[in-house]
């Protein structure tokens, strides 16, 4: 499957808010989770657990 150039920008700016505002959960706000993104904040991202795992599977393309 490819990705087209609106996806790839879409991936990109998930990303770069994600590396910026991974702490508070802004990119699962944005794709609609707001139930994780609430125990994001309240948990400052999983102890930046949950954050490494988010960015590396924005990176890869499988966060859903």
């Amino acid at each position: 499957m490819m990705d087209t150039p609106e996806t790839q920008k879409g991936i990109s700016k998930l990303f770069l808010i994600a590396f910026l505002l991974g702490g508070l959960g802004i990119h699962r706000f944005m794709i609609g989770k707001a139930g994780s993104a609430i125990l994001f904040i309240f948990t400052a991202g999983g102890l930046g657990v949950w954050w490494i795992m988010d960015l590396i599977k924005i990176y890869k393309g499988e966060f859903k």
